[in-house]
């Protein structure tokens, strides 16, 4: 685009362009403030609201580390260095200069990342430093412009800059995220069309909103603020969007659209205006600039690795040879320095200087994309990053191949049969998975005992009968397994979110979410791991029950205070039962799954069918589930059968708006005749939540009192002597279920 943008600039100089000429020229004409506001705000919070929370906690050491230390060291050496240029630049417009390029833009790297299934790991690492690096950059780039305009700081005033920019950016934007958040968990109705509309209407706001009041009226990081704001959406609000997919499609049109212009005004500035006064001089300095900078982003780089490598995420060698290749530059560098060209009557700088700015941040953007990006996949190939076929993943997806052949083949047959068709090769003959059994069948030889083996058989069985001797295939392969298991529980979990048996704003959603992401880092580890941090998430606070049987001891109650302690009861114990029997649904359901995907083709339901792989994953996941259920019969009936039929009651009100929208659809009824229906709905669904919630809190609370006040003696005793006896004021059963970890179990750092 940004080359298109510099032939358009051309052709409208050199021609009559008519009305084109005239929209391209009102185009060249934009405010660059007015540009910053308008495409930045939903770029950098669009790109941070589709992070994933678990991986963002994860790698924001290395982020902090390269948009600190690692954006202000290449600011100061590249502004130095075109000082001592004979560009004839002073030192602020120099390190302004500098600024601009030390904010990094991959947008064309991570797309070529996700498409090519690189480790979420080095994905996040590259994401994470150029969304902070760019307010980083930001910040630098505001305080030496203002220099340039004849503003002075001193050194207690810069540091004190930083501090409101750095730290007070991110918690105001994390603020304005919380208040969106809790709009959104108000519009999260399935049963109502509007509210997806509203959902996507409250995160443009936000970004906007975001931007606006940081930059503008509170003086603060618009960048930094939009990022603190997208990653407290990244972190509550997905399980409160209603249909993640629209979401997810307005968002992509949005970024790209403010990329894409972006660049197009870029070359259209440069190709009508800029380019009249480079000299060849200029082109000299653009190619040494862009060389310098792929050489301080190296040296960035390697002198931050040590640290890089320790902490977080680990950056390893391979990534941190990519992520010096992939610092690209863009949408922001194209827009501050068109700030830079725009604004020079403000400050003391020439045309000739903002022209040159403007030229050499454009020149170095391009030259970033069409080299760095462009031979980005070789690098990744050459660096091993990219993932492979590897021979365990080739043996899982055989036995889906095969399950999936069965079933095509089965429904051949049906449609054969229905539509009367006598050969059934005039269907499988345009499709290409059951034209290769129908050639891997006619290679088959049979044996001395009249058993067939195909080649793909006969790999099978050579790969595993190795296995003893290779440990490295049975890790690699239980660890595949695993992931594919964990995205079942997950694809499991969001279904019953769908079906209202989840409260899209409970804690327990978020909880059994959070698991599946903790676990799938974990998946070389001995075993699944999502149970054992659920067990750790469900543990009250010792503290907290202490101070609740010392509470009720006191002659004279606050009331709020017990008001609060009841909510906080009623909640943990909520978040209990909503954990404990989705787990245990989603468990079963993904072992039916993974056996029926990955299990032998012939042993349907004879375990002795299974492969040692699939069989130790689900030996791990039933272990798990008996402990859940032994957690569950622990815990009040009256409390599971609260729960629980609140679950059913939400399943069954959201059948009856799945049967009407059926009718609908069917022709049955009129879209206008469903609001009555809708209506009635929607009154049960405020009921249901009222009187259950209400009858369960007040429950609670009566066991509460009475087992506070009939261990109150016994308890503060044990508190006195040791803090941890507080977990006493658990029912003992409970309690020992939810802390015990097995003996044998080495991953005690998890």
């Amino acid at each position: 685009m940004f080359l298109i943008g510099g032939v358009l600039a051309a052709i409208v100089d050199n021609c009559d362009a008519g009305h084109l000429g005239e929209s391209i020229n009102s185009w060249k004409k934009l405010d660059p403030e007015m540009m910053l506001f308008l495409f930045l705000p939903v770029l950098i919070f669009g790109e941070a609201m589709t992070l994933k929370w678990h991986h963002v906690k994860g790698g924001l050491p290395q982020a902090l580390l390269l948009a600190g230390p690692g954006v202000i060291i290449g600011a100061f050496i590249m502004g130095t260095f075109v000082f001592v240029l004979p560009l004839d630049w002073s030192w602020n417009l120099s390190m302004v200069f500098g600024s601009i390029l030390a904010a990094t833009d991959p947008v064309a790297v991570v797309a070529l990342l996700k498409s090519a299934g690189a480790s979420p790991k080095l994905t996040i690492l590259i994401i994470g430093e150029s969304l902070l690096n760019d307010g980083t950059a930001m910040v630098l780039f505001s305080l030496f412009f203002d220099m340039c305009k004849g503003e002075e700081y001193g050194a207690g005033g810069i540091v004190l800059y930083f501090l409101k920019m750095a730290v007070g950016s991110p918690l105001f934007g994390a603020t304005i995220g919380l208040a969106s958040v809790y709009c959104m968990s108000k519009a999260n109705k399935p049963l109502s069309g509007d509210d997806v509309t509203v959902q996507i209407a409250i995160t443009i706001c936000c970004a906007y909103m975001t931007f606006f009041m940081a930059e503008y009226e509170c003086r603060m990081s618009g960048l930094l603020a939009c990022c603190g704001a997208g990653a407290v959406f990244s972190w509550l609000a997905p399980p409160l969007i209603l249909e993640h997919e629209t979401m997810h499609h307005v968002w992509s049109i949005i970024e790209w659209a403010g990329n894409t212009l972006i660049f197009l005004l870029a070359g259209l500035i440069i190709g009508s205006e800029t380019i009249k006064e480079v000299t060849a001089s200029d082109w000299g300095y653009l190619i040494l600039l862009y060389l310098f900078l792929s050489v301080l982003r190296c040296f960035i780089i390697a002198i931050l690795f040590p640290v890089l490598s320790n902490v977080g995420l680990k950056c390893s060698r391979e990534d941190a040879c990519f992520m010096a290749w992939a610092g690209l530059r863009g949408a922001l560098g194209m827009a501050l320095a068109l700030i830079v060209q725009g604004d020079r009557s403000e400050s003391d700088l020439s045309k000739k200087d903002t022209d040159r700015v403007f030229f050499f941040v454009g020149g170095i953007a391009a030259l970033t994309l069409i080299v760095n990006a462009t031979t980005s996949r070789r690098v990744l190939n050459s660096l091993g990053l990219l993932k492979q076929d590897t021979p365990d993943k080739v043996l899982v997806m055989e036995q889906i191949r095969k399950r999936l052949r069965a079933r095509l083949l089965a429904e051949v047959k049906q449609l054969q049969k229905r539509l009367r068709i006598e050969d059934a090769n005039d269907i499988i003959k345009h499709n290409t998975m059951l034209l290769e059994e129908a050639r891997e069948s006619m290679a088959m030889k049979d044996d001395s005992g009249g058993r067939r083996f195909s080649s793909t058989a006969s790999l099978n069985d050579r790969t595993l009968s190795k296995r003893n001797s290779q440990s490295d295939l049975m890790s690699d392969l239980l660890a595949y397994v695993r992931t594919v298991f964990l995205e079942i529980v997950r694809v499991e979990y969001w279904r019953r979110i769908e079906d209202g048996r989840l409260p899209r704003e409970a804690n327990a959603t978020q909880t059994l979410l959070y698991s599946i992401d903790n676990a799938l880092d974990r998946v070389h580890k001995t075993r699944l791991r999502d149970w054992k941090w659920l067990k750790r998430e469900m543990v009250m606070s010792p503290t907290l029950v202490w101070f609740g049987a010392m509470l009720q001891q006191w002659s004279y109650p606050t009331s709020t205070l017990h008001s609060l302690l009841d909510i906080l009861e009623s909640r943990n114990e909520e978040l209990r039962v909503h954990v404990l029997t989705h787990f245990i649904e989603a468990h079963e359901s993904a072992q039916k799954k993974i056996f029926r995907f990955m299990g032998e083709e012939d042993g349907e339901n004879d375990e002795s069918f299974r492969t040692p792989e699939t069989s130790v994953v689900l030996r791990e996941s039933q272990n798990s589930v008996q402990e859940a259920k032994k957690m569950l019969g622990t815990i009040d009936r009256y409390v599971i059968n609260s729960i629980v039929c609140r679950q059913a009651g939400r399943s069954l009100l959201s059948k009856q708006v799945e049967l009407v929208t059926d009718m609908v659809q069917e022709g049955l009824m009129a879209p206008q005749d469903t609001e009555k229906f809708f209506n009635l709905v929607k009154h049960d669904l405020e009921r249901l939540e009222e009187l259950t919630t209400r009858e369960f809190r007040d429950h609670v609370r009566l066991t509460q009192s009475k087992r506070i006040t009939a261990s109150m003696s016994a308890t503060s005793t044990l508190y006195r002597h040791d803090l941890t006896a507080a977990a006493a004021y658990v029912p003992p059963t409970l309690t020992e279920a939810l802390l015990s970890e097995d003996s044998d179990d080495p991953d005690e750092d998890d």
